[in-house]
C-alpha cells in the first residue's frame, strides 16, 4: 500500500469475538467456533482444532512457503485478505502460519468503515500481527460509494449500488485501491483472498495484463452471475480464469474440507447453471505458470470426481 492510513495491531487478547452493535451470528462456522469460547484462553485452541479438521488453508500456505523457499530463497509468506468482514480469514491464516512455524505477513483490506474497530478487536484476541487497511479493493484508486443496509454494521457493497439504493439502504464514501497496487509483481508468490461482494472482476481487471501479478495464488468467491461478464474486451471472466489458472473448486475455504475438484470452463458454466438455486462457491486459483505448485497441492488434496 503506497498511501493512506494504516493501523497495525500488536495486542493482547480480549474476551469474545466482537461485532459492533450486533452479534456476529451470520455464519454457522463462527457460531460453532467462537460463541462457545468463554475466555480468551479458549479461543485459540478452538481455532487450532478447526485447522486440524480442515487443513485446506494450512496445506496451501505450507505449499506456497515451500515453493518460495525452494525457488527464490524466501523465508516468509505474504498474505492479503481483501474483504475482511469480521476477520475470519485473517485470523485463520495467521494461526495457520503460527501452527506451521512460518513467518507470515498479513495485509487486510476492508471497505466497511463501521467494522474496523470490531475487526481489530477480533484480531487482537489471538495475539496476531496484521496490518488493517480501511480501503475497498477494485479497478482503480479513487473514492466510491459504499452502500449497506440501514441499521446494520455487517454487509454492504461497492458493486451495482444503484440497484441497492432504497429506503432500506444507506451509503458512505469509501477509499478504493486497485488490486495491482497491493500485490507484488515479482517473486515470492503471495496468497490473496478475494471476497469483495461482486467487485472481484473489477479487482482482477487491474492485473489482467500483468502476468507477473497473475502469478500469485488466489482464493476467490465465484458468484453465479459473474462468469459471463467481460473482464477484458472479448473475454469473459470464466474464460479469463480458465486461460490463466488451474482451478480447484473448493466449495468454501472455511466450511469445506480438503476434498475438492479441478474445475474446467465447462464446470464453471455448470456452476453458473447450478447456482441459480444455490450459493456462491470458492475457487482456489493456481497460475498455469506455477504448475509444479498446483501438482504439489493436488498430491495432498483428495480430488473428488
Amino acid at each position: 500500500m503506497k498511501e493512506g492510513a494504516i493501523s497495525e495491531f500488536i495486542c493482547g487478547r480480549s474476551n469474545g469475538f466482537t461485532s459492533k452493535r450486533e452479534p456476529y451470528f451470520d455464519d454457522i462456522w463462527v457460531k460453532e467456533n467462537f460463541d462457545a469460547a468463554d475466555s480468551p484462553s479458549d479461543a485459540k485452541p478452538k481455532f487450532s482444532a478447526f485447522l486440524d479438521k480442515n487443513r485446506l488453508l494450512l496445506t496451501t500456505i505450507e505449499a506456497i512457503y515451500e515453493f518460495n523457499r525452494e525457488n527464490c530463497s524466501a523465508q516468509s509468506i505474504h498474505i492479503v485478505d481483501c474483504g475482511v468482514y469480521m476477520g475470519m480469514f485473517t485470523i485463520a491464516a495467521g494461526l495457520a502460519c503460527e501452527k506451521a512455524g512460518i513467518d507470515g505477513r498479513i495485509d487486510a483490506y476492508e471497505a466497511n468503515p463501521f467494522l474496523i474497530d470490531s475487526i481489530a478487536a477480533n484480531i487482537s484476541q489471538y495475539g496476531l500481527v496484521a496490518q488493517l487497511h480501511n480501503f475497498g479493493v477494485g479497478r482503480a484508486a479513487g473514492i466510491l460509494e459504499f452502500v449497506h443496509p440501514k441499521g446494520r454494521m455487517i454487509g454492504g457493497t461497492l458493486h451495482d449500488i444503484n440497484s441497492k439504493k432504497s429506503t432500506e439502504f444507506t451509503s458512505t464514501s469509501c477509499s478504493v485501491v486497485p488490486l495491482s497496487a497491493i500485490i507484488p509483481d515479482e517473486k515470492p508468490i503471495s496468497l490473496i483472498k478475494l471476497d469483495i461482494e461482486g467487485s472481484e472482476i473489477d479487482a482482477f481487471s487491474s492485473i489482467a495484463a500483468s502476468q507477473e501479478q497473475i502469478n500469485n495464488v488466489f482464493i476467490v468467491e465465484f458468484s453465479p452471475w459473474q462468469g459471463l461478464r467481460e473482464i477484458v474486451a472479448g473475454l469473459t471472466y470464466s474464460e479469463w480464469l480458465v486461460n490463466n489458472f488451474i482451478i480447484f473448486d473448493i466449495a468454501s475455504w472455511a466450511h469445506g474440507n480438503l476434498r475438492c475438484r479441478v474445475a474446467t470452463g465447462l464446470d464453471l458454466d455448470r456452476v453458473l447453471e447450478g447456482k441459480k438455486r444455490s450459493f456462491n462457491t470458492d475457487l482456489l486459483l493456481i497460475p498455469r505458470g506455477l504448475a509444479p505448485l498446483a501438482q504439489s497441492l493436488s498430491d495432498q488434496f483428495p480430488i473428488a470426481n
